[in-house]
């Protein structure tokens, strides 16, 4: 039921609300339309964006749309968005105490190992639920790299690198932030977390690689297109190795 998602929603600042309310919009849009059946790139096509895959509309084309283009655009699908009005009705935005107590306490738990899920599990809903909840959401403008954030990418490397996964390059990636087209540190925080968890339990699944795999192509814009598909590649074939074991 819609009241369930509400209580796992991260409200925005005011300052943010046109955005993220944006991004969900778009989000609604697209999961309609691909229900009825249309590829990406026919969604793409409808919505007269020259992209890549129709989810970059979330991230580097959001501000290209005004919200109530959106609006009349999920109007005349018969899309639900109900976001919209959640939003307009929140005039003081304060980030959900629930999801902030209920997430807290579930990472708390883990760390103490007092929960104990299969590593697919985990990951899937580290990398799903704190993407979603720390990234996408709240952080969607460029900020200056720091010493830390380089740290995490290093960090990220490493996890990556016991996985037996290709490293990423992070020079690109430095450059990608601060040109405010590369999501900074948090993304790795969160992969890293999700890798080092999940590896601490079992070994990786393919599943486990396909979220990584998801994880990094999201979390890379125009900067590194091309490295991306190298990445991609790469892991293809990590997934295969991974299946036949």
């Amino acid at each position: 039921s819609s009241n369930t998602k509400a209580k796992r929603f991260v409200f925005p600042p005011p300052e943010e609300f046109e955005r993220v309310a944006k991004y969900h919009l778009c989000k609604t849009i697209l999961r309609y339309k691909r229900q009825n059946g249309l590829s990406s790139k026919e969604i793409a096509k409808q919505l007269k964006i020259s992209i890549y895959r129709a989810e970059y509309i979330l991230y580097s084309h959001i501000d290209k749309l005004t919200l109530d283009e959106l609006v009349s655009y999920a109007e005349s699908l018969h899309a639900p968005f109900e976001l919209r009005s959640s939003y307009e009705n929140q005039e003081t935005a304060q980030i959900s105490p629930y999801y902030e107590k209920h997430n807290h306490e579930y990472l708390e738990a883990l760390k103490k190992r007092e929960i104990k899920p299969t590593s697919k599990q985990l990951a899937e809903k580290l990398i799903t639920d704190d993407l979603i909840r720390k990234v996408l959401v709240p952080q969607l403008d460029g900020e200056e790299i720091d010493e830390d954030g380089e740290r995490n990418y290093h960090k990220l490397n490493s996890a990556l690198g016991a996985l037996g996964l290709p490293e990423m390059d992070i020079e690109p990636v430095i450059t990608g932030v601060k040109a405010g087209t590369i999501l900074p540190s948090y993304i790795v925080g969160v992969v890293e977390e999700g890798l080092k968890l999940a590896t601490g339990v079992t070994k990786a699944t393919s599943h486990l690689v396909d979220r990584v795999k998801d994880a990094l192509v999201d979390a890379s814009l125009s900067g590194i297109n091309s490295r991306i598909g190298d990445l991609k590649g790469e892991l293809d074939g990590t997934n295969e190795k991974l299946d036949k074991q």
